[in-house]
């Protein structure tokens, strides 16, 4: 009977959200290090009976394409904390007492994301009721798996970017594998007219690698310093010699036949604006294994300011 719509983020807000708010008003905005972030869950009941008791948990993760695992004891320590893993719980789980089915219910938590994440965090919320478990046979460990297959997983992984006409921005992109398979990192097509769209690889990658839609080219000095400041020292470990960038954005790119370990690799994602026109849209940025099958992936809705 429970349902789980993806988290809603905002860092000010003044009174209650209700379902109406949630739906029509409510805007995501990027989390903030350091400072009281406001999370929203809106969880429906689609049955035809109350539903009692129900339980809501809320992690975070470095947001990435291909999103980490839950940890080995996720489901044994559930609702309560894992030992480890790349997951954090925000906060305690909540307990709903009762939902009707004509009315979805709004939890919120407060979240001061530590000064050491990232620049960007995806949301996972997973939901449980004694009425209506999750089945056993469903309690995997990957996300993008759970998040497909079962309707108590809700999964956000969306990035607000405003930029300056004319401004690059890079934002680190995490991508996970195994080392005897093959992946792709698609871009797809955007409505963004006039923006560009790039990523610079890790300089130890393995070759063999292939361009579809994509060109490579090299770095211009003011990308290079826009870079260096995003990144500081962490400029050494990335292949400043190459940035693989989409020769159309309105038809997308990819680069395929990507080998990655375990610990998966770490790439810089470039976002360039246009720089005469106040051009706004969305950006997603998927990881495939073999080319075919979905892993996860980030949305990226792009602004453009003046000044």
């Amino acid at each position: 009977m429970p349902e789980g719509s993806p988290p809603a983020y905002q860092t000010s807000l003044v009174g209650d959200v209700d379902y109406v708010f949630f739906e029509s008003k409510l805007g995501h905005r990027n989390p903030q290090r350091g400072v009281v972030n406001r999370v929203y869950v809106q969880v429906h009941n689609r049955g035809i009976q109350d539903a009692q008791n129900v339980v809501v948990k809320l992690l975070s993760a470095d947001a990435t394409a291909g999103a980490p695992n839950l940890p080995p004891d996720f489901w044994t320590a559930f609702p309560g904390d894992p030992a480890g893993g790349l997951w954090t719980s925000i906060g305690a789980a909540q307990i709903i007492p009762v939902i009707k089915p004509t009315e979805p219910a709004i939890l919120e938590w407060d979240w001061t994301p530590p000064m050491s994440i990232a620049q960007h965090s995806c949301l996972l919320v997973v939901i449980d009721n004694a009425a209506d478990p999750i089945p056993p046979a469903n309690k995997g460990f990957d996300i993008w798996a759970l998040a497909n297959a079962e309707r108590h997983i809700g999964w956000k992984n969306v990035h607000v970017v405003n930029a300056v006409l004319g401004a690059t921005f890079w934002t680190p992109l995490r991508f996970f594998g195994t080392a005897d398979r093959l992946y792709s990192i698609r871009f797809s097509a955007t409505t963004a007219r006039g923006w560009q769209l790039g990523l610079l690889l890790p300089r130890v990658m393995p070759a063999g690698f292939t361009l579809r839609g994509m060109v490579r080219t090299q770095l211009s000095n003011p990308q290079r310093e826009s870079l260096r400041r995003a990144v500081g020292d962490g400029i050494e470990r990335l292949d400043t010699e190459a940035l693989y960038q989409v020769r159309q954005p309105g038809r997308g790119g990819a680069i395929d036949r990507i080998v990655m370990g375990q610990e998966g690799i770490t790439a810089m994602l470039m976002l360039a604006a246009p720089s005469t026109a106040n051009r706004s849209g969305t950006l997603s940025v998927v990881q495939e294994l073999d080319g075919r099958d979905l892993m996860g992936g980030s949305t990226y809705v792009l602004n453009v300011m003046r000044g």
